[in-house]
């Protein structure tokens, strides 16, 4: 098995695609301010201005993601301010979305190449490996995210796509690292830790875990020293303002299980009956949550091999997605790094994929303000987001019959082969 992390062979297509993405970027920067573009611009300057500390504590820079993405936010702050386009153009001109989005793209493309790492490293051919990075590269609902909208989710895919990476080569140190990097991201890429947990304490023992502890606590501290001046290592984390406004706004804008099963609209479910801050609904959906994690988690320390590590993420990304409340279309995005690869081996899973790149697409398309939804087209009595429900709660239900299927498959196998013995 191969486990160089070096393949040129995949550049040249990588080029292309690169320079396609970074012409819709600049292409779309006349068009309106879609999504959060105009929020991250305010943090990329503001970063600049008066620090990552303020700039994560203060509620004026509505700043939600763990501190990791500020250093971002603040080099591309920087990167506007020398190169003198601020000075020609102001502080919140097209210029810096095009910068943004362009980032974005390139952490997009990073992951491609991680990808096809991936498949190379776990014995898929390099027709296998091309399928997996152009089904990734050329994703119609990427492609918006990140062209478009230039939504950071690029980068906490990248950091999953090379933990993935150095975790399945057995690279021990920079696999800690990485994934204390994505720990300090947002919680849509640190549900993925849990499966990469679960393989790494399943093939290479408690040992791995213990020595996790003093490299996860170092990241930790260089990663955050500049806010520790202030208070403790606890205290950042007492500060991270999506915390406090997880109830409040992990709501809205997915067509999940949610849109089939509540009964008040979005961003209205405070009007239900609060149990400890939840509602019962939100209890029986986190409840069902806990209960996909602990299947998924069983099945892959059952079978704690490469596919099923892949195939266990994509399908714990997508399961988050679709049960807890009613979290952003776009939180969903990593999932597709995962899923890459396995769709490249089965074809059941490109129709999987296929599918919910369709949903993905078209989610953001009539969530993020550049549709408006009420003028959107509907189906008899049917609304496009609620058609999306369906759809997306169709596809969860085959995909949980087909990977817990493939389990009872084994098992079975393995009774005939005693059995004539």
């Amino acid at each position: 098995m191969k486990k160089s992390m070096l393949y040129p062979e995949i550049l040249p297509t990588l080029y292309w695609a690169s320079l396609v993405h970074l012409l819709i970027a600049v292409a779309g920067a006349p068009m309106t301010q879609m999504g959060d573009l105009n929020m991250f611009k305010l943090w990329a300057i503001k970063a600049f201005d008066v620090g990552i500390h303020q700039a994560f504590v203060d509620p004026e820079f509505r700043y939600d993601w763990l501190p990791l993405y500020l250093y971002v936010s603040k080099t591309i702050g920087v990167v506007y301010d020398l190169s003198g386009l601020r000075e020609a153009f102001g502080p919140w001109s097209r210029g810096l979305s095009v910068l943004l989005k362009c980032t974005m793209v390139g952490f997009h493309i990073v992951t491609a190449y991680f990808l096809y790492a991936v498949c190379r490293v776990v014995g898929q051919d390099e027709k296998q490996a091309n399928l997996c990075a152009l089904l990734f590269v050329w994703h119609p609902g990427i492609l918006i995210a990140t062209d478009l909208y230039g939504y950071q989710d690029a980068f906490h895919t990248a950091l999953l796509a090379a933990a993935l990476l150095v975790l399945l080569t057995d690279k021990r140190r920079l696999t800690y690292v990485l994934c204390a990097l994505v720990a300090l991201t947002k919680p849509q890429a640190v549900i993925y830790l849990i499966p990469f947990a679960c393989f790494g304490l399943r093939n290479y023992g408690f040992r791995w875990a213990l020595n996790a502890v003093p490299w996860v606590i170092g990241v930790f501290l260089f990663v955050l020293s500049p806010f520790l001046i202030y208070g403790t290592l606890f205290s950042v984390f007492d500060m991270y303002s999506g915390i406090t406004n997880v109830h409040e706004w992990l709501t809205g804008c997915a067509h999940n299980i949610w849109w089939l099963v509540s009964p008040v609209p979005p961003f209205e479910s405070d009007r239900l009956p609060l149990l400890l801050g939840l509602s019962g609904l939100h209890w029986g959906l986190l409840l069902l949550f806990a209960m996909l994690v602990s299947g998924l988690c069983w099945r892959l320390f059952r079978q704690p091999n490469n596919t099923v590590l892949l195939e266990t993420c994509a399908l714990l990304g997508f399961g988050f997605f679709m049960v807890v409340t009613e979290i952003h279309e776009n939180h969903h995005y990593a999932l597709f790094a995962f899923l890459a690869p396995v769709a490249a081996m089965r074809l059941p899973m490109r129709w999987i994929y296929s599918v919910l790149s369709i949903t993905f697409a078209v989610g953001l398309m009539t969530t993020k303000w550049w549709l408006e939804t009420d003028d959107f087209f509907q189906i008899g009595f049917l609304r496009v987001e609620t058609l999306n429900a369906v759809v997306n709660v169709s596809v969860f239900a085959v995909w949980l019959a087909l990977f817990f299927s493939k389990q009872l498959e084994v098992k079975e196998l393995k009774v005939d082969i005693e059995s004539e013995k």
